[in-house]
């Protein structure tokens, strides 16, 4: 029996205190091709009874899963129906853990959906709320529903982090010379990720996290600097100090040059609050923080 209840959730943009999520030492990051379609197909037809769903007042009339998720599921959970609301926000917890995902799908006219969600953080109960709003400009999401499904299985180690690399940089490189959003650093990256319903917290974590001294750092991995100070020689002249992050900056990588330097694509750098390219080296970095993101995909299309 459906529930109808009033809820209405604030989107903080740029305020979750949520911890990084490591890569599993199970999983290879470098799973998955780029260029491979962000689609799924089940291993087999799925049969069970149906979720409990939990109507939220704004979804009345307005919302409409068809038909309602299993409520048992292997690893993935479909998602199909009508929305009256044009940008949804899903959110997916697992119980027990802190994290929660985050995930933004934007419909198109025909105000319809039909996505499918793999669960990533393996076995288990996992809690997941939709929210809806008729404008990216309001940041009040309404609650539409919620609802449990339990998975039995982990993600196959070829699907479990399928990136968003050339999604990102694409839409990096279209935009050079042209502000984004507001022009923070950070809307460079979050139009992108919410464009192709990327799977992150968003905070200032976009993903699968990297350790570059083990793994390869390549273009459309994300950046986020945290007052980082580089302090470079200059023969017969002496040293140049440059500080990214104020305390924080974000960046999209554009090509890798070698070891510690890259070319970038950000705004709201050097003054400017518009996408440009620069060229870096993280050598002489002397205090700070750089940590690397992989973006991957949250919900993915229905193999055709």
């Amino acid at each position: 029996m459906n529930k109808i209840i009033p809820i209405i959730l604030l989107l903080f943009l740029n305020a979750c205190n949520i911890s990084a999520r490591q890569t599993p030492a199970q999983y290879n990051i470098d799973t998955g091709n780029p260029s491979r379609p962000l689609e799924f197909s089940p291993p087999f037809v799925q049969e069970g009874e149906n979720a409990d769903i939990e109507l939220y007042r704004a979804g009345v009339d307005k919302f409409e899963l068809d038909p309602p998720p299993l409520k048992e599921t292997p690893y993935y959970m479909r998602l199909t129906g009508k929305s009256d609301y044009p940008y949804l926000w899903v959110q997916i917890n697992k119980r027990g853990s802190a994290a929660k995902r985050n995930i933004m799908l934007w419909l198109d006219s025909s105000k319809e959906f039909d996505k499918y969600y793999l669960f990533k953080e393996g076995p288990g109960l996992y809690e997941i709320s939709i929210f809806g709003t008729d404008s990216l400009r309001n940041l009040r999401y309404q609650g539409l529903v919620s609802f449990s499904v339990n998975t039995s299985q982990s993600v196959p180690e070829d699907l479990a982090y399928i990136p968003l690399n050339k999604e990102v940089l694409d839409f990096a490189i279209s935009r050079k010379g042209e502000r984004v959003g507001r022009g923070e650093c950070w809307d460079l990256v979050q139009e992108p990720l919410d464009i192709h319903s990327a799977d992150w917290p968003r905070s200032l974590e976009y993903g699968l996290e990297l350790n570059p001294a083990r793994d390869e750092i390549k273009p459309g991995d994300i950046i986020q600097f945290r007052s980082v100070r580089i302090v470079t020689e200059i023969p017969g002249v002496g040293t140049r100090t440059e500080i990214i992050g104020m305390p924080d900056h974000t960046a999209v990588v554009y090509e890798v040059l070698g070891e510690n330097r890259y070319k970038l694509l950000h705004q709201n750098i050097n003054g400017k609050r518009y996408v440009i390219e620069t060229e870096n080296d993280f050598s002489g970095r002397v205090s700070g923080s750089i940590r690397y993101f992989r973006p991957i995909a949250g919900l993915l299309n229905p193999a055709r």
